[in-house]
């Protein structure tokens, strides 16, 4: 009878802790997943509003080419021109 009881527990305590690793291996996944599609998104969405902005001023008259272009560089990090 304490055997089986023991036995038991066991088993519960291995498919616990089989159930706990699927669970962080699923939310690891999970976490990097959403974190690079934000990333992507971030990037995409401060590229949109440079160019907005590039409009922007091109259209008040506020910078030359060459200013926009500057600017736009520092503000993303990226070094073409758009």
């Amino acid at each position: 009878m304490k055997l089986t009881f023991h036995t038991s527990n066991q088993l519960s305590h291995n498919s616990n802790s089989t159930m706990y690793n699927l669970t962080s291996m699923i939310e690891s996944n999970l976490t990097r997943r959403i974190t690079k599609s934000l990333r992507l998104h971030h990037h995409i969405h401060v590229q949109h509003l440079g160019k907005k902005w590039i409009s922007l001023c091109s259209k008040s008259g506020v910078l030359s080419n060459q200013t926009k272009v500057k600017q736009m560089n520092t503000q993303t990090g990226t070094e073409k021109k758009l």
